[in-house]
């Protein structure tokens, strides 16, 4: 991840790298709503589990981009980590503002059926999986673009910690019939950090 004294502890440079956590943490966040508006609890095990992997994953990225940026010209990074972060924001907002819930899927949703159910602590780890993708591409691109790491992971960390339990708690208070779609605005803050990476 570099080495410490290479890193932007700026206040510009944290908030840079906090936005960046907290729009990766989204899909986490939408994930647990979605399973909370299922009746399914999500033990403090299984999120610590999804937290862990989801950082651990960004880590590797993380890493893998700051070894690539010794090899690369800045302007370089800087194109590619615009490039990696802009197709990431797009996607997710494209995917975002389609996969809105419809009443149909609702209505499965408040089945009584599934009331009682708990995220079993390897069902969290796949999940965490499939979740981290995008955090591996983000990761990397970010650390081409000198986004810093350490700020970034510990964001992460912390920023989990909240979206979790808190979106399988409001999940499971606020019924669906609204329609809430936040899915779009990880996507959105997304594709803005990454015209941040070619202006600043």
């Amino acid at each position: 991840m570099g080495n410490l004294e290479n890193l932007d502890f700026s206040l510009t440079a944290i908030i840079q790298a906090t936005l960046l956590s907290a729009s990766l943490s989204l899909d986490a966040f939408a994930a647990a709503f979605a399973y909370g508006c299922m009746g399914t609890k999500i033990p403090v095990k299984s999120a610590t589990i999804i937290n862990i992997v989801c950082t651990l994953f960004l880590a590797i990225a993380l890493i893998a981009g700051a070894y690539a940026k010794s090899f690369i010209p800045p302007i370089v990074g800087s194109i590619v980590c615009f490039l990696v972060l802009m197709t990431i924001g797009v996607i997710k907002l494209v995917q975002g503002i389609r996969n809105k819930p419809t009443s149909e899927s609702l209505k499965k949703s408040e089945s009584p059926e599934s009331r009682h159910n708990t995220l079993r602590p390897i069902e969290a780890a796949i999940i965490a999986a499939g979740l981290s993708l995008d955090g591996l591409a983000a990761g990397f691109g970010a650390a081409l673009g000198g986004v810093n790491s350490l700020v970034m992971l510990g964001s992460s960390l912390l920023i989990h910690m909240v979206a979790i339990p808190l979106g399988c708690i409001l999940g499971r208070q606020l019924s669906l019939r609204s329609g809430y779609n936040i899915a779009w605005l990880g996507g959105a803050v997304i594709i803005v950090l990454a015209f941040l990476q070619i202006v600043a």
